[in-house]
């Protein structure tokens, strides 16, 4: 049976330094995206959620998918916020993920103008 192993961040850094080298860890606020990204922010209306259940199938399909950065699902507003990369994903491949889940999707509003 395959067993994980997780690596610390320290062990990495005394890794590089055994190997003659500096290292130090960043902050994640130090590690500058690329400019290419767009970040976007949309809300969209996810319709045939029932449970809490469904609220993390769908949230959990939306974290997964390349490009999203961050997603919200709300059973009681039947909605879900998403942050996303605009040059990995488009608002339609996220409707269309959601639909493919087997819920209803529609964009309601987007940050891109």
């Amino acid at each position: 049976m395959y067993k994980a192993c997780y690596v610390q961040d320290e062990d990495i850094v005394e890794a590089i330094e055994d190997a003659g080298f500096e290292a130090e860890i960043l902050p994640d606020s130090a590690v500058s995206q690329p400019k290419t990204q767009k970040t976007l922010s949309g809300q969209f209306r996810i319709g045939g959620m029932t449970c809490a259940a469904c609220v993390n199938s769908v949230q959990g399909i939306l974290k997964k998918l390349p490009g999203v950065k961050r997603a919200v699902v709300a059973l009681a507003t039947s909605t879900g916020e998403v942050e996303y990369d605009s040059s990995a994903i488009s608002k339609d491949d996220i409707v269309q993920a959601i639909e493919d889940a087997g819920f209803e999707a529609a964009l309601l509003r987007s940050s891109e103008q």
